[in-house]
């Protein structure tokens, strides 16, 4: 698929469809586990993702990382200022 000379998804994707739907429950999965709400489910989203983009594991951990780096961005947007720094202290030097 390309979009002004800029290739969007690569040619190891053979099904974008499928690679969407699979792509989209995977990050809504890790996500969801991520925050605590899905516990040992997160666990799932790694093979999904490999089956989503047609085996290639490597293409599937290149495109969940990004995905959990915006998301604890995100977080820290979200929660900024809503903190206990006895709490934060406590973690901070693991």
């Amino acid at each position: 698929m390309t979009v002004a000379g800029v290739e969007l998804i690569g040619p190891e994707i053979s099904n974008v469809a499928l690679f969407l739907a699979l792509g989209g429950l995977s990050v809504l999965i890790m996500s969801m586990a991520k925050a605590g709400f899905g516990g040992s489910i997160g666990l799932l989203s790694v093979p999904m993702m490999i089956v989503a983009c047609g085996g290639n594991a490597v293409l599937a951990n290149g495109l969940m990382l990004p995905i959990l780096i915006a998301c604890d961005y995100i977080n820290i947007v979200a929660w900024w200022r809503q903190w206990r720094w006895r709490v934060a202290g406590k973690l901070l030097p693991g």
